[in-house]
This record gives C-alpha cells, sequence and structure tokens, in this order.
C-alpha cells in the first residue's frame, strides 16, 4: 500500500498513530493477559503475567506503550493520553491481583499493590528496552527469573 492511500484513511497522520496504538495494544495486553484467569493464586496469575510478557514474541517494532509513550510526548496529546490510560489500566489490573491475593492472605499485607505492580511493570519494560538498545537477547529473562524470586520471596506469604 502506499504512504499516501494508507493516509487517505485517516484525517491526520496523528489519527493514524492513535489507531495503530489501539491496534497494538490490544493484541499485546491480550497476549500478556492470556491465561491468567486459569488459576485464582494470585501469586500464580503474577507469574502467568510474567511469563507470558517474556514469551510472547514482541510486537514487530517493540512495545507499543513504551514506543508510543515516547512518541507522543512530542505532540500527540490524543495518543499520549491513550498511552497513560492504557498504563494505567494494566496498573490497575495488576494492583487488583495483588490485593485479591492479600485478601486471600496468599500475599504479605504489609507490601503494597502499588510498589508490586510497578516493579512488575517497569522490570518488564525496562529490560525489552535494554535488550532492545544492546541488540542481544537476555535482560529479560533474567529480568523474569529475578520477578518470579521476588514473588516467592517478598511479596510470597507462606501457608
Amino acid at each position: 500500500m502506499e504512504k499516501s492511500s494508507l493516509y487517505g484513511h485517516f484525517s491526520t497522520k496523528e489519527a493514524l498513530a492513535v489507531a495503530a496504538f489501539e491496534y497494538a495494544w490490544k493484541e499485546v495486553r491480550d497476549a500478556r493477559l492470556a491465561r491468567m484467569d486459569t488459576v485464582a493464586n494470585a501469586i500464580e496469575k503474577l507469574r502467568i503475567h510474567v511469563d507470558n510478557f517474556v514469551s510472547t514474541p514482541s510486537f514487530p517494532g517493540g512495545c507499543p506503550l513504551i514506543n508510543a509513550g515516547v512518541d507522543s510526548d512530542d505532540g500527540n496529546p490524543t495518543l499520549k493520553k491513550m498511552v497513560r490510560a492504557a498504563q494505567k489500566e494494566w496498573r490497575l489490573y495488576l494492583e487488583r491481583v495483588v490485593k485479591e491475593g492479600q485478601d486471600r492472605r496468599e500475599i504479605r499485607a504489609k507490601v503494597q499493590p502499588e510498589d508490586i505492580a510497578s516493579f512488575i511493570i517497569a522490570s518488564l519494560e525496562g529490560a525489552v528496552a535494554m535488550d532492545r538498545l544492546d541488540k542481544k537477547v537476555g535482560y529479560l529473562d533474567r529480568v523474569c527469573a529475578h520477578l518470579n524470586l521476588y514473588l516467592d520471596t517478598v511479596a510470597y506469604r507462606p501457608g
């Protein structure tokens, strides 16, 4: 498809960026949340989420959340708003998993749900960025191992 015909379907290049983000984020979000509803235990849900993030093939061009977040800083306020809402939705979802786990006494009461959710998101997204910058794989796998260790030790509340 020629660039001119692509732009013919959108009123502006900003509108095209918004539509592309909506599509990419839905694909990525659905893959990252897959199978989490197959287990009841909050720690296991979080493990599945981390595994989904690591094992899901990267969206072409990288993570739409980080990419669009960086790109939207330069003048697309609609896209920036959407990216912020997507990140908040992801964080709140993980916080809800943690809070439910605390209510069921699976996760220590003293840990803050927002801290765990933010730590998981920042660790995974940062590792993806490092893998892409260094043009080698490994950071994401190491972060996955450390997040699982964290879930086993800091977050987990023994029976």
